[in-house]
């Protein structure tokens, strides 16, 4: 029995894996890792083994090269959708037992805890933090309303938070 002659796609494909395989691991596993960018590569040239006219590809690397791209972000996206969501929980819902009055005690305690945080704010610092908690407006509302940045916004509730904490630590 003669052995059979290898196709020129199949041929293509060889050189090809033969070049490109190494580059295309070093490629994929800065963003998962040697062990699942081996595992992509095999999926990228198991897919470019079923095309037929491998041969005809004019530019190899670079067919391979977008291929593993598109299994990465497959693969990402694959992973993010099995990703675990948290949901927030809602502050509108009753709470499950009634609160006692040592609760209520302390709930009052950082409420007032809270409001020294808030008077201790810069007046700027105090209406961004207000704008945003009580009035409920976006980033950007806040920034057109007082005449800064979004950066700006971001810094100052930042900063009323950490003082917000500061406050309900000190109390304890």
């Amino acid at each position: 029995m003669t052995p059979q002659p290898t196709p020129p796609a199949l041929r293509a494909l060889e050189a090809a894996y033969r070049t490109e395989r190494g580059k295309l691991i070093r490629y994929l596993k800065r963003s998962v890792g040697n062990d699942l960018a081996a595992d992509l590569v095999q999926e990228v040239f198991a897919r470019a083994a079923r095309t037929e006219r491998f041969d005809e590809v004019e530019c190899p690397a670079a067919y391979l090269r977008t291929a593993a791209r598109n299994a990465l972000v497959n693969h990402l996206r694959r992973a993010k959708s099995k990703a675990v969501k948290f949901v927030p929980l809602d502050e509108v819902h009753e709470p499950t037992t009634p609160p006692n009055q040592l609760s209520e005690f302390e709930a009052g305690e950082v409420m007032a805890a809270c409001q020294r945080g808030i008077d201790a704010m810069s007046p700027k610092t105090r209406q961004v933090f207000l704008m945003s908690r009580i009035e409920q407006a976006c980033y950007r509302e806040i920034a057109d309303r007082l005449g800064i940045g979004e950066k700006g916004v971001e810094y100052h509730l930042r900063r009323a938070l950490s003082l917000c904490r500061r406050a309900v630590a000190v109390r304890r």
